[in-house]
């Protein structure tokens, strides 16, 4: 294992943002596996595309079978900071490799916060019943992110560096 620390949490969580932060605090690489995964598809296709982009062109099982193959690319970094996709934890071989990468730190955020984020920034996936939908999602990951991390953040709408603070005392 790594000395990496592994940030995970429901979209929008903030893990991008921390995970920069973190980084260069700490002098230790960023990794975004949502870069990885857009640098798969323009590898395969030849074309550029975000990960929102990939999801409503190809669905969902295509965007997970690159997010599989991006975090195999990654299983053996060293001295990072890594902050992976919503949903990968979906996947059991995901969740097994993501285990072996350093600690995990699940980054808690509150659901009316969190779902407030998605609405603001149209991220897609929830359908005619939006609410609904993500309150279903929310409890089914907020589970798998909580059995699978070594350390929880409750953010409670704090500051990124207060919650950046918290996660070098936790981690060290």
């Amino acid at each position: 294992m790594g000395n990496n620390i592994i940030l995970i949490g429901f979209k929008a969580s903030g893990k991008t943002t921390l995970g920069r932060i973190l980084a260069k605090r700490l002098s230790k690489y960023f990794i975004d596996t949502d870069s990885i995964i857009e640098e798969i598809y323009l590898g395969k296709n030849g074309e550029k595309a975000t990960c929102r982009e990939i999801y409503r062109r190809q669905g969902k099982e295509y965007f997970r079978e690159i997010e599989k193959e991006a975090i195999g690319k990654i299983t053996n970094s060293k001295n990072s900071i890594i902050s992976i996709g919503g949903g990968a934890l979906d996947d059991p071989e995901n969740r097994d490799n993501i285990a072996l990468m350093g600690q995990i730190v699940y980054l808690k955020e509150d659901p009316d916060i969190l779902y407030n984020r998605i609405e603001w920034q149209d991220i897609p996936f929830f359908g005619k019943d939006k609410r609904g939908s993500f309150e279903k999602l929310f409890k089914e990951r907020s589970r798998i992110y909580s059995d699978a991390a070594d350390v929880e953040i409750d953010q409670k709408g704090r500051s990124v560096e207060v919650i950046a603070d918290e996660i070098i005392t936790k981690v060290k």
